[in-house]
């Protein structure tokens, strides 16, 4: 089990670089969708 809040501080710093990562991830994986759809 992980402390409140010394575990979340260097967890704050990299949020912004996951969200960036996973909104990358999930329009990739849209537009293969799509591209699978109307070939």
């Amino acid at each position: 089990m992980y402390r409140g809040g010394e575990s979340m501080k260097p967890f704050k710093r990299q949020e912004k670089r996951l969200m960036i990562l996973m909104f990358v991830v999930a329009a990739v994986m849209l537009l293969s969708f799509l591209r699978r759809l109307f070939a």
